[in-house]
């Protein structure tokens, strides 16, 4: 799953599509949730070039293979590492010690972003979110970074 998720039914893109494509930034999303990983895509689909996995070992893999705008990070991912492990061990390279890597979590408890913020994360996102919540998430990252 290294490759851009195509957009359906798109039409040829004219001259100005092609450039504004190719300065889309490239995301990464990791999520072991089919459904969630989804409805993130639909959500961002029109923010970024979008590359997946659906776990921890594979997410690591592609940061070596590519080097990512940003990184949305589901903390539960199942058997293996979770989201915080992945996170540490692509930070411990120094070329993505500054590539935005937001916590995608269910846990809302007072002082748990506060934490996630303290050990690395950049940002998190809350679910259940909506689509203008991560809008609004992708214009602050690419704001910030590019």
């Amino acid at each position: 799953m290294s490759e851009p998720v195509a957009r359906p039914g798109n039409l040829p893109p004219s001259a100005s599509d092609q450039s504004e494509k190719a300065i889309l930034p490239d995301v990464l999303l990791v999520e072991d949730n089919l459904i969630n990983l989804q409805l993130l895509m639909v959500y961002i689909k029109d923010y970024c070039n979008i590359y997946s996995a659906l776990d921890g070992k594979a997410a690591i893999e592609m940061t070596r293979q590519r080097k990512f705008d940003a990184i949305l990070m589901d903390i539960n991912l199942g058997p293996g590492m979770d989201g915080v492990q992945v996170m540490l061990e692509i930070r411990k390279r120094a070329e993505m010690r500054d590539i935005p890597i937001v916590a995608v979590t269910g846990y809302a408890s007072i002082g748990d972003s506060d934490k996630l913020l303290a050990i690395g994360f950049s940002d998190y996102l809350l679910k259940p979110y909506d689509r203008e919540t991560v809008a609004e998430l992708m214009r602050s990252l690419f704001a910030k970074n590019g």
